[in-house]
């Protein structure tokens, strides 16, 4: 017959150096941690950080005691009673089998997602072998709490990995998400990651101050990995002829070739503490980091030139519609630099909150040509009528904003790519652009803040170049006249608070005016907006 665990523990070690190790995990994932022996009883159990989820018996608890009748088979049990915190069993093995049960319940907070509750299964299992190589001498107590923390964290590090590559994320997220995790689990005190065909280079965590010193560092490690592409480890950096005078703070550095497309870059780990030396396992671990980003960024610069392609291919066929109205000239382009002007003035004075963020400013300013794409299937008569529309031919110019929003639609749901923020916005403003605050707008009728913001957006921009562009049926208006007439649409036509961003930034709004009418060549215009599109905006009322 098997040794019950109560009699393993007396012998081969401290009750209490057990229940420390556990509870150092519980700034981690688990809220409460017991052993129980064969019988269903526990011996003991960390003091929990909430309402206790472990009774003193598994009598009391059937779904307990049916996991652990599970985990008796060697593997890894769940307890997840309906509406109830989750527990995952262990089974505590010896030689012979098991001889007890390690039961871990979750963090409350994170008990209800998948990652928190496989992230634990794991660490459950981690803990029983461990428990078990205690029992029998094979690893004395004293070492289980610093074992348990090292696997603990390596553990997060995949987790945070698998999270964060994701590549329907910002860049710039997922790689503090990664870099924040790595140097946390590895003990970096700086991690450089560089791709120069990316034109990319992180140093983390930032210090300004320290810029140029960690330049030169990155250069003279890159240098070297260019040279005999392979990982390095180089313990006491100040004694190396090569570093000693750029290396200062940093005593110790592992530097791993990171390949993004067959374009060579890195990723390097830095320490200042000369008795922390890096080992063999650090640089291990930071391969497979640099692995995982490589794949990473190679999927990204992929998907982001297949994403440039197809940004491309609709907005040739917004223009391609836009070009059957003869006189809208470089309409698209301006309408573009108009709603970044409200959307960067609105993010810089946090007027519609969370709402606004810089990927909403530059997704309209890629969205907002598609807002007349419905016009493709207006007759040319209507389109190009010199002369006021009938009733009639007006409730047919009206189906445009219909038939472009259905168009994007069906485009998203063809392409089958979930949740496409171009697309998205792109499809909101065909709709809305001519909805009115007050609800008399079309196709819907929509009032108030059931307008889509970029739809209000657009109102202004699409009306104020309306009002200062010639049409066959009308000569531009000034600036002036175009201003007076936004202002009495205030709380009517418009958005109240999108009207008084339009004053706070007019200026802006009649240089775009005057550039973009100005009869300039196609590829100056194209610098001109190249130029805007990355410079952040100047002028009474703008925050940069």
């Amino acid at each position: 017959m098997l040794e019950n665990v109560e009699d393993l523990l007396d012998r081969y070690f401290d009750k209490d150096l057990a229940a420390s190790a556990v509870e150092g995990l519980q700034a981690y994932c688990a809220n409460e941690a017991a052993i129980y022996d064969l019988r269903g009883q526990r011996l003991w159990a960390t003091k929990p950080e909430s309402q206790p989820a472990l009774p003193a018996t598994v009598r009391e608890d059937a779904a307990l005691a049916g996991a652990i009748e599970q985990a008796k088979t060697l593997r890894t049990a769940v307890s997840a009673p309906h509406g109830e915190t989750p527990r995952v069993i262990a089974p505590i093995m010896i030689l012979e089998g098991p001889a007890g049960f390690l039961v871990l319940a979750p963090r409350l907070e994170r008990a209800g997602t998948g990652n928190a509750l496989q992230r634990l299964e794991t660490l459950a299992s981690m803990c029983g072998a461990l428990f078990g190589e205690a029992l029998t001498g094979k690893r004395t107590g004293a070492d289980l709490a610093a074992e348990l923390t090292a696997r603990y964290e390596e553990l997060s590090l995949v987790y945070t990995l698998t999270e964060a590559l994701d590549i329907s994320k910002p860049e710039h997220e997922a790689l503090a998400i990664i870099c924040d995790a790595v140097a946390h689990t590895l003990g970096a005190d700086l991690l450089i990651l560089e791709v120069p065909a990316l034109g990319h280079c992180t140093f983390y965590p930032d210090s300004p101050e320290d810029t140029e010193a960690r330049q030169q560092l990155a250069a003279a490690l890159l240098e070297e990995l260019a040279a005999a592409p392979r990982t390095t480890a180089t313990n006491y950096l100040d004694q190396s002829e090569k570093y000693a005078r750029i290396a200062k703070p940093f005593a110790h550095a592992a530097c791993v070739p990171l390949t993004v497309d067959n374009d060579l870059g890195m990723i390097a780990l830095l320490r200042e503490d000369p008795q922390d030396r890096l080992f063999m396992g650090d640089v291990k671990m930071l391969e497979a980091v640099s692995r995982q980003l490589s794949i990473f960024m190679t999927n990204r610069k992929i998907t982001s030139a297949r994403k440039q392609l197809f940004d491309l291919t609709i907005f040739g066929l917004a223009r391609l519609a836009e070009s059957r109205d003869m006189e809208t000239g470089e309409h698209l382009e301006r309408v573009s630099s108009y709603c970044r002007i409200l959307a960067e003035y609105c993010l810089g004075h946090g007027i519609f909150g969370k709402e606004v963020t810089p990927e909403f400013v530059e997704t309209i300013f890629s969205s907002s040509p598609l807002h007349d794409i419905g016009k493709v299937g207006i007759p040319d008569a209507i389109l190009n009528k010199p002369g006021k529309l009938t009733p009639e031919e007006f409730e047919l110019m009206k189906q445009h904003a219909i038939i472009g929003g259905d168009t994007l639609r069906d485009i998203e749901h063809r392409l089958n790519w979930g949740e496409s923020t171009f697309l998205t916005m792109g499809r909101e403003i065909a709709y809305s652009h001519h909805e009115k605050w007050n609800g008399t707008g079309y196709p819907f009728g929509l009032n108030d803040d059931t307008i889509p913001l970029s739809g209000r957006v657009m109102a202004i921009a699409d009306v104020y170049d309306a009002l200062t562009s010639k049409r066959c049926y009308k000569d531009a208006m000034s600036h002036e006249r175009a201003r007076t007439i936004i202002v009495e649409g205030r709380g009517a036509h418009f958005d109240p608070r999108l009207v008084d961003a339009f004053l706070a930034c007019e200026e802006q709004f009649l240089q775009v005016c005057e550039l973009l009418h100005g009869g300039q060549s196609s590829e100056e215009t194209a610098r001109f907006l190249r130029h805007f599109a990355t410079t952040p905006l100047q002028g009474p009322g703008v925050t940069p």
